[in-house]
This record gives C-alpha cells, sequence and structure tokens, in this order.
C-alpha cells in the first residue's frame, strides 16, 4: 500500500502548478516557501454521480460486549489490518477499542481514571510505529501505549486546549491553542512538537477562515489539515512540512467573503446562508480521489468526491451511497474506505427519507438492537 500511494502521488502531483495570488496563505514557518497548488473549479452543473464510482458496498456489524459497545463512533484509523476506534459518547470507559475488519471485537487500549496510565477524556488518538497516543486536555498529558493495550508513559501537555494531533516521523503536528495563551486569536493555528512535546514551530491560522482545523491521517505518508470555512485542503508530510494545496474554486458570487468567514456560522437569522463551505468532517484521500462533506448555497450539503487527475467533480445528490453522510471517512486502501452507520443515524434516515433502500435484513436488525455498523466501499 505504502509503495503504490507514493507511485500514485508522484504522478498526481507532477501536473500541479504553483499557487499565484494564494501562495502566500500557504508559508510554512517549517521552511518551505513556494506550496504547490491544484485548483479544482467547482462546477455543480457538470458533476458526476457518485455511485458511478461505487463498486460495491459491504455492511460489518461490531461485535457488541459490554466492553465493546459504541455509542457515538467519532473516529477510525486504520492501521496494519486493524481498526483503531475512538468513541465520543463513552470516550474514556474502555479507551480506543480495536475490532478486525470482520467486526470482530480484539481489545481495547486505555483505560477511565485520573492515575498513571488512564485518560479522564479523549480528545484524540495517533498512531506511530508499535506506540498509540492518546491526548487527554483534561488530565493535561498524553498517555503512551504499545498496541497491544500496555501502558508505557504519561507525558505532560504544556497547554492542555487542543483540537487534534496527528503523529510524525519524530513529534507531532497539533492543532489548537496550546502555545498560543499570548494571541487568542491564533486559536486553531497549527504547530509541531518533538516527541516531549516542546515546540519545535508554530504559525498562526493561514486567513481569517480558520473556524475550525482538523489533522487527518489519510495513509502512512500524508497527512491533511483542514479548515473548515474555506475552500482549500492543505497537505503535510509526515516530517511535518507542508507540501500540496488543494484549492476549490467556487462560483464568485456564492464565495464566504473574506472578512465574514470567522463568523459564517453565527449569521443573523434573517441572513441567508448563500455559500459553498468545505464541511468540517475529515476529508479522505482514497486512491486518486478527495473525498468530503460540502455546505451548499441554501443550507443544504452533500458527500463530493473529487478526481485529482482532471478536476472532475462527483455528488451524491441525494442518493445515500454514503449511508451516513454526518461520518467521516477513513481510507482502508487505495480502492475502500470504511465509514459507519449507528441506530441514531439509520433511524433518522428511515424517518426523512422514506424511499431509501433498507438496509439488508441481518445488518438493520443488528443496527436497531443497538450496535453500530461498519461500512465499505470499494471503488470502481
Amino acid at each position: 500500500m505504502r509503495k503504490s500511494c507514493f507511485v500514485l502521488w508522484a504522478g498526481i502531483w507532477l501536473g500541479m502548478s504553483a499557487c499565484g495570488t494564494r501562495q502566500e496563505a500557504a508559508r510554512t514557518d517549517a521552511g518551505m516557501d513556494d506550496v504547490v497548488t491544484r485548483t479544482i473549479e467547482w462546477r455543480p452543473d457538470s458533476a458526476g454521480l457518485l455511485q458511478d464510482l461505487v463498486a460495491a458496498v459491504r455492511y460489518v456489524p461490531l461485535e457488541s460486549t459490554p466492553e465493546s459497545f459504541l455509542a457515538d463512533i467519532s473516529k477510525i484509523r486504520v492501521y496494519r489490518d486493524e481498526l483503531y476506534i475512538m468513541d465520543d459518547g463513552m470516550r474514556a470507559d474502555y479507551g480506543i477499542r480495536v475490532f478486525g475488519p470482520d467486526g470482530a471485537y480484539r481489545r481495547h487500549i486505555g483505560r477511565a481514571g485520573k492515575g498513571p496510565g488512564e485518560v479522564i477524556q479523549i480528545d484524540d488518538f495517533t498512531i506511530r510505529g508499535d506506540r498509540l497516543f492518546i491526548a487527554d486536555g483534561h488530565a493535561g498529558k498524553m498517555v503512551v501505549y504499545t498496541l497491544d493495550g500496555q501502558f508505557v508513559e504519561d507525558i505532560p501537555l504544556a497547554d492542555a486546549d487542543l483540537a487534534s494531533f496527528a503523529a510524525c516521523d519524530s513529534g507531532f503536528l497539533w492543532t489548537g491553542d496550546i502555545y498560543y495563551r499570548e494571541n487568542p486569536e491564533n486559536r486553531y493555528g497549527l504547530y509541531k512538537t518533538d516527541d516531549r512535546m516542546q515546540p519545535e514551530w508554530k504559525r498562526g491560522k493561514y486567513d481569517a477562515s480558520s473556524t475550525r482545523a482538523l489533522l487527518t491521517e489519510v495513509s502512512d505518508s500524508l497527512l491533511i489539515w483542514m479548515q473548515g470555512g474555506s475552500d482549500s485542503v492543505y497537505f503535510y508530510n509526515r516530517q511535518g512540512h507542508l507540501t500540496r494545496c488543494i484549492h476549490f474554486d467556487f462560483p464568485e458570487r456564492h464565495r464566504i467573503a473574506y472578512e465574514k468567514r470567522r463568523e459564517v456560522r453565527d449569521l443573523p437569522a434573517d441572513e441567508k446562508f448563500d455559500y459553498y463551505r468545505i464541511g468540517e468532517w475529515n476529508p479522505a484521500v482514497v486512491g486518486p480521489y478527495l473525498m468530503g462533506q460540502i455546505t451548499m448555497p441554501g443550507g443544504e450539503w452533500d458527500v463530493f468526491m473529487a478526481d485529482l487527475r482532471d478536476g472532475r467533480i462527483y455528488l451524491d445528490r441525494g442518493r445515500y451511497v454514503v449511508r451516513d453522510q454526518t461520518a467521516g471517512f477513513y481510507p482502508v486502501n487505495d480502492s475502500t474506505f470504511v465509514s459507519w452507520v449507528t441506530p441514531d443515524s439509520e433511524t433518522f434516515l428511515e424517518k426523512t427519507e422514506p424511499r431509501i433502500a433498507k438496509l439488508p435484513d441481518d445488518v438493520r436488525k443488528r443496527i436497531f438492537d443497538g450496535d453500530c455498523a461498519l461500512v465499505f466501499y470499494t471503488l470502481k
């Protein structure tokens, strides 16, 4: 997978041209001055259908035990053929739950508590080599475990307010306001620490659009930093350097004005949402496609895929190929990604979209018995 990923991305990026007026927005304190940017023109009228890219959908109910029960999945990390799952509803009770690709429960990593090796809440987690790292902002520490669940050490966090983090070859990339107390405006900036949480470099927001920043690990070799409310997705490598940018060129009349980007979530009640905005759930790279969620003029939203070879856009357009469109997307390999459905999401979908095809009977029964299910999508 790693070798094919490098070959694929080398071909994609060779065709990209340097960004002109937006180049300044993609400068980094990590030492890269010029960043290659690919601009994709957003043309929904000529967009293809997402269903035309999907060859197969496979539902895998997750084994449910008192220890493995999931209430609200919030993140999946696919690593060495295992699925590491974070649960917002029961964050610290059993730490990170680990399942096989068949849905069988294998183990949990971490435990609730206030002592060494214990967490009060799980803000985010990441994996590097044979170590799993859990950030616990409430306790002000990062807890390190082996992949089989053995406690290694607690590492203090200099400041506990964070949004997300991801492992580099050495150290970590973070979003949040750690090291930004002196300038609250940079709350969702980006910074890098070494393995002991000592700062190496930091930078503020790219522009006023930074209402939210997410670091998403999309493969063994790539990181993405996404700014909710903006029109760009940024790629970092495992050394923590900004390398590439995907910019969506939305129709001018539907672009969020620069001075309004930070306030667009809090528009006055009498002002209609009339913009395009990249959604706040994580983007994913699956083979040659970048996928994510998009909010459209009128406030409705959709799931999209952008072909990074020719720039064509594909939309779901109410087909619900991705059944829970509020869920995240996580690559399994170059042709498969995984998402999930929950009892709540399926209940809502059947209530609001009565014409939608029902789940297979055995899967539907498991869902309405209270289980979550993984959904594996294989592209053509």
